[in-house]
């Protein structure tokens, strides 16, 4: 990648600007997980925006992620007002968040520390009106929960290192690489197989 926009590899044209209040995400080459350029966020004001979600309840994301803030720091949501977060908390965990009819915050822990500044595989996926319907992973560790309630709207914007749950803005401070977004909920298999492909 370069200049100011992150190009989709998928075929599909969601490509995503590179936006700031003061500054952008910028694009780095120094200790990446490929030998493709990755991009490095500052974790105060950078991210990048993919544009329109459309109506999808459904959604998995999957990120390599590098960092070592202990702070609760979003890598992707979908959704405006009524969003969907992927977001890195503490040392060990990943919280799934919708703001859908007041807000709903899901803890999945592991014992797999996040933040020690390497390269760790993070995902998560959710599909509307399942059971074992929120699948988690941390380098290929999983976790399959069933949430009750909502659905949980995605209608809006699709982020990186970006929450506009209720205003919030909780951007990631760190390097991300090969970042996706699916509009279903991916097996814990086909989870796998993305996290296998870059080991």
């Amino acid at each position: 990648g370069s200049g100011a926009v992150a190009y989709d590899k998928s075929g599909w044209g969601n490509n995503g600007n590179l936006e700031g209040a003061t500054d952008l995400p910028t694009w780095t080459t120094s200790n990446c997980l490929t030998s493709s350029p990755c991009l490095s966020f500052d974790g105060t004001d950078d991210y990048v925006n993919a544009g329109s979600y459309g109506n999808s309840f459904d959604v998995t994301y999957t990120a390599w992620e590098k960092g070592t803030s202990t702070n609760t720091e979003n890598i992707a949501s979908v959704g405006f007002y009524d969003s969907f977060d992927l977001n890195a908390g503490g040392s060990t965990q990943l919280f799934f968040h919708s703001c859908y009819n007041g807000d709903t915050e899901i803890t999945v822990n592991s014992n797999i520390n996040i933040n020690d500044g390497g390269w760790h595989f993070v995902a998560l996926g959710y599909q509307s009106g399942v059971s074992n319907n929120l699948i988690a992973d941390i380098d290929g560790q999983t976790s399959i929960k069933t949430i009750t309630g909502g659905p949980y709207r995605n209608t809006g914007y699709t982020y990186i290192s970006n929450d506009q749950c209720n205003g919030q803005f909780n951007p990631f401070n760190g390097t991300l690489e090969n970042i996706r977004i699916y509009n279903r909920l991916l097996s814990s298999s086909q989870i796998q197989a993305i996290y296998n492909a870059k080991q």
